[in-house]
């Protein structure tokens, strides 16, 4: 419908022009009467090109409103330059006004129908009201150009534009007004439900600290020790674990799918399969912890309908005495001895699905006097920084570990963490960071 009325209104403006200009030509009107009809050509094309230029996409008519303004300046600028030299000024100008009145003018009132369509509750009322106010301008533009014409009706064609202008800049105002007070009232939503969020956030973290062992227990357990521990967001996928089963110490640096809310959920479930394995099936073997502990993750994320691949990588320790024991899903675990970094290599599978399970392997080790034990996630050495931007890596992380080894466990803290810093600079932290360190 609206292109049939669009098609209409355009012809019918078109079919007046010709009529207008040809009695004009044979002397049969008046030149009054001949004005009255233009103007009303100009509307009903004004009009129909309006309609038209609705049925084309949002970002399809601001492409072309860029070019078409740089045209119609490159028309007036050809118009001022042919006045001045008296050479084809009326014919400039007639193209300048007829492209400003039937292409740039209406193309300008569909954007704004599109763009003001949310405030106003009639699209019939905010149609009408772009049409007022660029028909306004076309009737303004029109009566100006005519009285330096010396043409007749040019009074009242600048009269009617001045008219329109102020009863659509006056309803316009309306709908100022309207948008300012719908974007109050969604900034107030949207505070009310970022409160909402960062107050949920916050008593997730809460929970989740309530889950980590306290430093109190964690130097209790082992004294020569730090964690470093830096999480991503308020909320974290890392987590580090201890227990004391008899005179073993357990304890484990984990890295949880993802990071925030998602990976804070993830880490809870797999923090109670951890418990679960040591404290419901009395398992101390790290090998046989992280067998059960998959088996537990599974059997929880089967319950859902949707197929869940969450899991974690973690490196799991048990230190009695000098005798270490060690298991890991990817992570490794780093023992320096005499000025050099002794790695075990984790089993390249996580706790949670896979599709080639084997059991996980438990290493044993007689530590020395002096041995220093390093568990950690991948969140240090992925962070990106330096002068080029890169990663951290491994082999630098190596680097710092052995130069910081004449300090103590939480001097060693300390560095590492300032390091950390540097290194990022005003970069983001990328990732969740956990880091053990154990000295006998």
């Amino acid at each position: 419908m609206k292109k049939i009325i669009a098609w209409i209104s355009f012809f019918l403006g078109i079919s007046l022009l010709g009529i207008t200009i040809y009695l004009n030509v044979l002397q049969k009107i008046a030149s009054g009467d001949m004005l009255t009809w233009i103007i009303l050509g100009f509307i009903f094309s004004f009009i129909g090109m309006s309609l038209t230029w609705q049925t084309k996409s949002y970002s399809k008519k601001r492409s072309l409103m860029k070019y078409f303004l740089i045209l119609l300046a490159a028309l007036l600028i050809l118009t001022t330059i042919s006045y001045y030299y008296e050479t084809y000024f009326h014919w400039f100008y007639l193209i300048s006004i007829l492209f400003f009145s039937f292409v740039t003018t209406p193309l300008n009132a569909s954007i704004r129908i599109k763009k003001w369509t949310n405030y106003v509750d009639s699209k019939l009322t905010l149609n009408l009201l772009c049409y007022a106010d660029h028909l306004g301008i076309i009737l303004l533009t029109l009566g100006l150009s005519w009285k330096t014409m010396h043409w007749p009706l040019a009074n009242e064609l600048i009269l009617f534009g001045v008219i329109l202008l102020i009863v659509a800049a006056l309803s316009w105002n309306k709908i100022f007004r309207r948008q300012i007070d719908l974007r109050i009232v969604a900034e107030n939503e949207l505070k009310e439900k970022n409160t909402e969020i960062m107050d949920s956030i916050a008593y997730a973290k809460r929970i989740q600290s309530a889950i980590l062992p306290p430093a109190k227990l964690v130097k209790e357990y082992l004294q020569e020790s730090f964690i470093l521990y830096k999480p991503k967001d308020a909320v974290a996928g890392d987590f580090y674990w201890m227990e004391q089963i008899g005179t073993k110490v357990l304890f484990a640096a984990a890295d949880c799918t993802g990071h925030g809310v998602p990976g804070a959920m993830v880490s809870v479930v797999c923090n109670n399969a951890l418990n679960r394995s040591v404290r419901e099936y009395t398992l101390v073997d790290p090998g046989k912890i992280l067998d059960k502990t998959r088996a537990i993750v599974i059997q929880e994320f089967e319950k859902s309908e949707e197929e869940v691949k969450d899991g974690m990588d973690i490196a799991l320790c048990s230190l009695q005495g000098n005798t270490l024991k060690y298991a890991g899903a990817h992570n490794p675990l780093w023992i320096v001895r005499n000025g050099e970094v002794l790695e075990t290599k984790a089993n390249k599978q996580p706790i949670g699905k896979f599709d080639k399970q084997i059991p996980y392997t438990t290493h044993t080790f007689e530590l020395l006097k002096g041995d220093s034990i390093y568990i950690f996630s991948d969140g240090y050495v992925d962070q990106f920084g330096g002068e080029k931007g890169k990663k951290f890596k491994s082999k630098a992380f190596r680097n710092l570990l052995l130069s910081i080894q004449d300090k103590t466990m939480e001097e060693q803290r300390v560095s590492i963490d300032e390091a950390f810093e540097t290194w990022r600079g005003n970069l983001e932290q990328v990732d969740d960071v956990c880091v053990i360190g154990v000295k006998i």
